[in-house]
């Protein structure tokens, strides 16, 4: 298999490579960096070639089928002249003209580019196409690759090199700008905080390495070139020091969006809820499945479906906090998607609520979907507070969750309380700091407690109406209900009663009179129905839970 090469003057290179990997995740790269040479805008293009020369002859050394130039100076200055050199195809950078100039509504746009794209004859030949129609107003970014190089790429220093460059663009009208070197999408946050700090916070910044990527996979198709490996690898070189092209390679190979999903011995289900969310969302999401008492012939048919999973083994006894939070403990990401095994996305939710985040404060720790049932009957969108009376009353079923309220039941997207653990976003920094799912909890309340705990620490929780996933809850009742149902009920008798003792005995009490109320009831006419029979089992080993001092794992160690 052809191995795809993709260098650069030196680090920028990498947010085309960081486009390029979501299209194909599945090849051998090798990523090369001139950095010993760099920055390429001053070099002449004699020079350049020459380096380009010795660099492709370095990737086919190593079975380079493909070379990507993810340098704008090096494509204006040698990609013709390789692809005269040698017979692989070699793929370039585009400048992004033609998209701002669809795009703008001022009739301005700025291009931000070093000096030798700027002078390169594939630059003026795109700008003299669009410049009838548009004004474009130019401007070398002094300093940029310096400082993307250095890694400084927030802070005082690099908001003064940025201002002194984007100033006199947005001064001109400019409401588009070209990012016309791969370094300076590195610098897009400080970009966007100098344009509105200048009062211009509604500029677009366009990045062309999407495009890029794209043109990749076209020219691989057209000219057959099979790169897909087994076993995906990615080398990086360096002509000087490689230390800060491995840190930003890092930064850069961290996942967004990890999923955790907790199964247990079911991978009919498991394998739909994977399934929905990688065909609805765009988002890669790293996928972490804790395979729960897994016979030994699931386990293997889990492994081989989803090869590239994080799969955590767990047996014994775990509730659904201590499952969950063997795989939260070794994320590294900067969003975690609680999902049951049990749900099925038909839009895509992962993506809605990764983009929901960037519209709400900083200070917003989780967001929920709509969750509903397959028949399309709502089950929750968004929760109100849990008090001891709410809960009481839900224990007879007198909690309609389905009726608009304060924190519940809205339009679009709206603050809420707290959450529903089949489904929510979560920034992973908020979740580590609330110390995860209270492993107290065995099946419930987590969800509601890790709101509320939410709350407490000053975060936020909203909920989005506007995106649903299908919750198969609900369904026939089992017969672990007679012993999971104490566990759930000493679970929300120690949340409620908020350390108290008194609290808890009274609530305990609470608990006891209605189960022996419908023990009884099952005692006078008798059960029919299996249902009745585990029902009655049920509310005698509530009956039997809520005094006995045990802890909820302590009851789960009966199944």
């Amino acid at each position: 298999m052809a191995v795809i090469g993709i260098m650069d003057s030196g680090v920028g290179g990498l947010s085309v490579f960081r486009e390029i990997r979501k299209l194909l995740p599945d090849e051998h790269y090798i990523y090369y960096a001139d950095n010993a040479h760099c920055p390429y805008g001053e070099k002449t293009p004699e020079y350049i070639r020459e380096r380009l020369r010795a660099i492709t002859d370095f990737f086919i050394s190593r079975g380079a089928g493909v070379v990507v130039l993810a340098c704008n100076t090096a494509t204006a200055a040698a990609i013709e002249f390789l692809r005269k050199e040698y017979d692989i195809p070699f793929v370039g950078m585009e400048p992004a003209v033609k998209p701002a100039a669809l795009g703008t509504k001022t009739g301005v746009i700025g291009v931000l580019a070093t000096a030798g794209t700027l002078k390169g004859s594939k630059y003026l030949n795109t700008k003299g196409r669009f410049e009838d129609h548009v004004k474009i107003v130019e401007r070398v970014g002094q300093g940029f690759v310096e400082l993307v190089e250095a890694g400084k790429l927030t802070g005082p220093e690099a908001e003064s090199v940025v201002k002194a460059a984007l100033e006199p663009l947005l001064a001109e009208g400019a409401d588009r700008i070209v990012l016309g070197c791969t370094h300076y999408p590195f610098l897009l946050e400080t970009l966007k905080k100098v344009a509105g700090d200048l009062g211009y916070g509604d500029v677009e910044f366009i990045d062309p390495a999407p495009a890029v990527a794209k043109r990749l996979v076209q020219v691989l198709e057209e000219k057959g070139v099979s790169t897909k490996e087994k076993d995906p690898v990615t080398e990086l070189f360096a002509s000087g020091s490689d230390v800060r092209l491995k840190e930003l390679y890092a930064t850069l190979n961290k996942s967004t969006v990890s999923a955790v999903i907790v199964s247990m011995d079911r991978p009919d289900m498991l394998e739909a809820c994977v399934q929905s969310i990688q065909e609805q969302n765009g988002t890669t999401v790293d996928l972490w499945i804790v395979a729960y008492r897994y016979s030994p012939e699931n386990f293997e048919r889990i492994k081989a479906r989803f090869p590239s999973a994080h799969i955590v083994e767990s047996d014994g006894v775990r509730g659904f906090s201590e499952n969950n939070n063997l795989a939260l403990r070794q994320l590294d990401s900067d969003y975690v998607f609680i999902v049951n095994d049990d749900t099925v996305q038909t839009m895509p939710v992962v993506d809605t609520l990764l983009e929901d985040f960037s519209k709400l404060p900083g200070n917003v720790a989780a967001i929920s979907p709509k969750i509903v049932f397959p028949d399309g009957r709502l089950q929750t969108c968004g929760r109100g507070p849990w008090t001891a009376w709410r809960w009481m009353r839900h224990y007879l079923h007198l909690v309609d969750e389905t009726r608009p309220g304060k924190w519940s039941v809205k339009d679009g997207l709206f603050r809420t309380w707290t959450l529903n653990g089949a489904c929510f976003l979560a920034r992973t920094d908020a979740f580590r700091e609330a110390g995860w799912f209270d492993e107290y909890y065995a099946f419930t309340p987590e969800d509601i407690a890790l709101g509320h705990k939410f709350n407490d620490m000053g975060w936020q929780v909203y909920a989005d109406a506007d995106v649903s996933i299908t919750h198969f809850a609900g369904g026939t009742i089992s017969e672990k209900e007679a012993v999971i149902k104490p566990v759930r009920i000493m679970g929300s008798l120690h949340f409620h009663s908020r350390g108290s003792r008194i609290r808890f005995c009274l609530l305990a009490c609470y608990a006891w009179l209605v189960e022996a109320a419908r023990y009884t009831k099952y005692l006078i006419k008798g059960c029919r129905t299996d249902r009745d029979r585990i029902m009655k089992a049920s509310a005698r080993n509530v009956m039997k839970a809520v005094f006995s001092g045990k802890s909820p794992k302590e009851l789960l160690e009966r199944i």
